[in-house]
């Protein structure tokens, strides 16, 4: 099914993907989805896929570099949030800070739904979500459950 331009503005905005206004058009160009939190399009054919945040301030030319959001939230996009970092870098930024995309997935629905894995077993969401706050709040409350 191919979207309009109308729609997959709508969809992006349902995502909470946010960017500057000079790349709006982002937004409608291209159908989105979340792929471990991150905005990407693929191609028809599943051989490529693109993460906004390439789009909006290029790939590194250096391999060893990766695009960091500066406070880790993965669905902001504005250019003066993000930058190029080490890897080692990207890791250690992650660790100390809590995403607020971590475990949470958008069903093909439009509901969120989370998986979390502790020492080895998965703790699956009980349901689905209306929204990404309420999937979150879940996710907290049954990490803080299992002392996570």
């Amino acid at each position: 099914m191919t979207l309009t331009t109308t729609q997959r503005a709508e969809r992006s905005a349902q995502l909470g993907i946010l960017v500057n206004d000079e790349d709006a058009w982002l937004l409608s160009a291209f159908t989105w989805k979340l792929i471990q939190g991150n905005p990407a399009t693929t191609s028809l054919d599943r051989e490529w896929t693109i993460y906004i945040q390439h789009f909006i301030i290029g790939m590194p030319i250096d391999a060893s570099l990766v695009v960091d959001h500066r406070d880790q939230n993965k669905l902001n996009n504005h250019r003066s949030n993000l930058h190029y970092v080490t890897k080692q870098q990207n890791m250690l930024n992650h660790k100390n800070k809590d995403d607020p995309m971590a475990n949470i997935r958008l069903l093909k629905g439009g509901r969120y739904w989370f998986r979390l894995n502790r020492m080895g077993w998965n703790y699956y969401a009980p349901t689905s979500y209306a929204t990404l706050e309420e999937a979150q709040q879940a996710r907290d409350a049954m990490m803080k459950e299992l002392g996570g």
